[in-house]
């Protein structure tokens, strides 16, 4: 990922949402909040114009900064990325079983679903053919299949574990806005949105990015083949090419 942004001249600029990886935690109400961060972030970088990508959770965050502030992004997208779920119950088929579980907890029992986040933690201090065990209803074959490799597996697995450094908190607010409303309409969007879906993703399904395709007014949907939630990364560099073709055009 990082040699492709220096090839197309992309600076990558990324943060960890509140109470993930350093990021301190903060209280958010929903999604759209999470927009003002990433505002009060350009605000200080000083970026009068930028563009931003989101990646699975990350997604609902770059099209709540779409919602929030359009007229300052060069270009919007969202890969393998989440759709809101409160109000669609056509897209509850389509969870994973342990996003059921998950969404059944956000709606029901909302003081339980911390605790089940600090499972997933409590796992990931764990060798890593029991977290994996855990996840397998969540995966494709294609990511299985990825994470068989050591380097792969390593890296993903390294991650998960950065998002819980702080313990189970952030990860559980985070997770639970997704379950929420979001705090805005997909279809007041006013700007253009690059979608980006995995073929053979089980954790956000094909069905999730078509939701989001046909609730956003200005919005292009691209599937990669043969891919799945996790090696849908490995296809970055058409997102690069798309965010340069874009700002060229401006």
């Amino acid at each position: 990922m990082h040699q492709t942004a220096l090839d197309h001249k992309i600076r990558i600029i990324a943060f960890d949402r509140p109470g993930l990886g350093k990021s301190p935690f903060q209280k958010l109400t929903n999604v759209h909040s999470e927009a003002g961060l990433v505002e009060a972030l350009a605000n200080r970088l000083q970026l009068k114009k930028f563009s931003i990508i989101g990646l699975s959770g990350g997604g609902a965050t770059a099209l709540a900064t779409a919602f929030h502030m359009p007229k300052r992004l060069h270009f919007c997208a969202s890969m393998v990325g989440w759709a809101p779920v409160h109000d669609n119950p056509q897209l509850h088929q389509h969870l994973a079983p342990a996003d059921r579980l998950f969404l059944r907890l956000a709606r029901y029992m909302p003081w339980l679903f911390r605790f089940g986040c600090a499972y997933l933690g409590h796992h990931l201090q764990r060798d890593k053919e029991s977290i994996l065990k855990l996840i397998a209803g969540s995966l494709s074959a294609t990511d299985k299949e990825a994470l068989n490799t050591a380097e792969f597996s390593d890296f993903f697995l390294e991650d998960l574990r950065l998002a819980f450094a702080q313990g189970a908190k952030g990860p559980a607010q985070d997770a639970y806005l997704r379950y929420q409303p979001w705090g805005f309409e997909l279809s007041d969007i006013a700007c253009p949105v690059h979608l980006y879906a995995a073929e053979q993703d089980k954790f956000v399904p094909l069905a999730f990015v078509q939701t989001l395709h046909t609730q956003i007014p200005e919005s292009k949907l691209y599937i990669f083949e043969q891919a799945g939630h996790l090696t849908a990364i490995q296809h970055f560099d058409q997102v690069a090419k798309d965010l340069s073709a874009m700002h060229a055009r401006k």
